[in-house]
């Protein structure tokens, strides 16, 4: 090993932006494995860095976290340590592209596991790592507690609140399903259900304006960068709905049943994993 390099291993993860689900995954790797030495560094980030291919001198491994920062980063670090590529879903032939390169490819469930097999992949370059959330901030609220923030965000107490988290950049070909969302909404408000929506996630605002068309009552929130607050807002929420065609995970499904939230959803991803 680099005489420059400590005992640990150092390792250098790329998520796609920091804020987001990649970089809260990012972050728990760090939090959670003290026996490694971490940095985290956003993909936009790594491209405006001088000499990107001098910073493999730093580390031993590399690890992409979206397949598009790897084909867009990884050739600066092949032949120089490890690397590994993150395919959370396949949604079109280039999030393929760095597999090919990588020493390792990871991925969150059994469902990708094995059609990335189908696609050709090494099983032995494979790793199933599931993707978790961390109990001590999503976990059931009491009904006083329930209650006190529903009150807090004036929702009717008769009304039944349905839940959808993704961020509209996400929903390249119309992967999340949004138009699904709505069609089961407005069915409920054309019945006379009560129904509520929290849409959280940023580029929602046309959505937005159709729920309010149908009258339906709508907590948006584009941006909820506090973990803890986050977590409160599945404790406004009767039944999560993932409407999703394609997805790695997804983390909400996981994040609204340790919050102790119905969750209706897709057989994508993870689902079938967890949900019975």
């Amino acid at each position: 090993m680099n005489a420059k390099r400590t005992k640990k291993l150092r390792i250098l993860l790329v998520p796609d932006v920091p804020y987001w689900i990649c970089g809260t995954i990012a972050r728990a790797y760090v939090q959670h494995n003290p026996q490694l030495d971490m940095c985290i560094c956003s993909g936009r980030v790594l491209r405006t860095l001088p000499q990107v291919a001098s910073y493999a001198d730093h580390f031993d491994v590399v690890h992409f976290l979206t397949p598009h920062d790897a084909n867009k980063s990884q050739a600066d670090f092949r032949g120089r340590i490890a690397t590994v590529s993150t395919i959370h879903h396949v949604q079109d032939p280039s999030n393929l592209d760095s597999v090919a390169e990588a020493d390792a490819v990871m991925t969150g469930s059994t469902q990708w596991q094995g059609r990335l097999q189908e696609a050709g992949v090494a099983p032995e370059k494979l790793a199933v790592v599931p993707y978790g959330v961390d109990t001590t901030i999503f976990h059931p609220r009491s009904p006083e507690e329930r209650q006190e923030l529903r009150q807090e965000n004036h929702i009717a107490a008769h009304a039944f609140v349905v839940g959808f988290v993704g961020k509209r950049s996400s929903d390249a070909q119309g992967r999340k399903g949004i138009d699904v969302f709505l069609r089961g909404i407005a069915l409920l408000a054309q019945q006379g259900f009560p129904v509520h929506v929290v849409l959280i996630g940023p580029g929602w605002e046309q959505v937005a304006e159709e729920l309010a068309a149908l009258g339906v009552g709508c907590i948006r929130k584009p941006f909820v960068t506090n973990e803890r607050e986050f977590a409160a807002t599945y404790a406004l929420m009767d039944a999560y709905w993932c409407t999703s065609t394609i997805e790695g995970g997804p983390v909400p499904v996981l994040e609204a049943m340790a919050s102790g939230v119905c969750v209706l959803a897709t057989e994508v991803g993870m689902v079938p994993d967890v949900i019975n």
